[in-house]
């Protein structure tokens, strides 16, 4: 055990506040802090967590190669903030080795206030308006949301002048519309390519209910991967 660690372990079991340890805490550089990490207990880890901050934290597991193991330490709401807080590499890395359901969970709640300001509207190549959505994609979305008051809308020059990114579920969507507007090719791409796949999602207009919670399940698999790569 080295005398840094040594230190801060008898602070951790002395009488001394959070405000003391803190104090102690400040005078390392993070990478003692994270040489430290492997000699403490997990309470010890969680305590010291709590104390440095999302920020401070994310700065600390910089410097571990792998850091899932302390990830895994701390609740879904406390992982998602210090994640939000690292590089987006190492963030996108992290996020990569975790178990799918952990990382959804995390993913979900990747910096919310950041989401609020976030608007996504759907809109067709070759729809009518205010279709209504059918029942086999109601039942698929169940679980996520309540989509039966949805009606569709086709795509104009002013929803795609408005948007930041404009997501088509197939590279021929994308194909229409960049002979209508190649000038937005800075903002058009698939769902696919946007995740990092390359993979179409395939129409399940008109097929089966095993069809559509497929479609659905796809939809929502490379939505978790593409949003794992933002900033």
């Amino acid at each position: 055990m080295n005398k840094k660690y040594s230190e801060l372990a008898e602070l951790f079991r002395s009488e001394k506040t959070d405000e003391e340890i803190l104090d102690f805490l400040l005078n390392f550089h993070k990478n003692d802090i994270a040489d430290m990490l492997a000699g403490m207990t997990e309470e010890e880890r969680k305590r010291l967590y709590h104390l440095l901050g999302a920020q401070k934290t994310a700065d600390v597991f910089k410097y571990i190669e792998d850091p899932r193991k302390y990830i895994k330490e701390l609740t879904v709401e406390s992982a998602a903030r210090v994640i939000s807080e690292m590089d987006s590499d190492d963030a996108v890395d992290l996020l990569e080795n975790l178990d799918p359901q952990e990382k959804e969970q995390i993913v979900r709640m990747l910096d919310e206030d950041a989401k609020k300001d976030v608007v996504t509207l759907s809109a067709g190549l070759f729809t009518a308006p205010g279709g209504r959505v059918s029942p086999q994609a109601i039942e698929a979305v169940k679980d996520v949301a309540d989509i039966s008051g949805h009606l569709s809308r086709p795509l104009n020059k002013a929803l795609l002048d408005a948007a930041d990114l404009v997501v088509g579920l197939a590279a021929d969507h994308k194909k229409v519309l960049l002979r209508q507007f190649p000038e937005m090719s800075d903002k058009i791409v698939t769902l696919g390519e946007w995740a990092g796949t390359n993979e179409d999602v395939a129409d399940p207009f008109g097929g089966t209910q095993e069809e559509y919670d497929a479609c659905a399940a796809q939809i929502k698999e490379l939505l978790t991967k593409a949003l794992a790569k933002l900033d």
